[in-house]
């Protein structure tokens, strides 16, 4: 799982990519857009709210490997990957970056702000079901705006 509101600042920023409009004002005013309307489908992907709910009724979360984003590409969280589908661990690049996108763009906080009350059901439900997670220091961004 990724920081929601990062999650979504990403897919927004490829998307604006993809069609050749990487400016700020293209980025801003998208996101906007996205924390206002909150598109028809736009929450599936990221619904861990729902995902984690039904994993715990399938299979229950000890059952099953959950990890997030922003500590995948470390050697623990790679290697208890690796042990959880019974893989054998070979140490990847992890110099090599692949699909990086980086931004100076400033989201600014209303719209943080209107991306956080969105994803608020999504960083409630992760709490929930990780409460050993440390969220604050795993998700900065929706830790301050989903918690308001």
């Amino acid at each position: 799982m990724r920081d929601p509101i990062e999650r979504l600042i990403s897919k927004q920023r490829m998307k604006c990519r993809k069609s050749g409009r990487r400016d700020a004002a293209t980025e801003v005013a998208a996101l906007r857009k996205l924390g206002s309307q909150r598109p028809r489908g736009a929450e599936l992907r990221g619904n861990y709210a729902h995902t984690l709910t039904e994993l715990n009724e399938a299979f229950g979360l000890n059952n099953c490997f959950i990890a997030f984003y922003e500590t995948l590409f470390t050697p623990d969280t790679y290697g208890a990957l690796c042990c959880a589908l019974r893989i054998p661990y070979r140490e990847p690049n992890w110099d090599e970056q692949v699909n990086r996108s980086r931004t100076s763009t400033t989201v600014p906080d209303d719209v943080l702000d209107a991306l956080g009350h969105w994803q608020a059901a999504n960083y409630a439900a992760v709490e929930q079901h990780c409460p050993e997670a440390n969220l604050a220091s795993l998700w900065p961004t929706a830790h301050r705006w989903c918690r308001r």
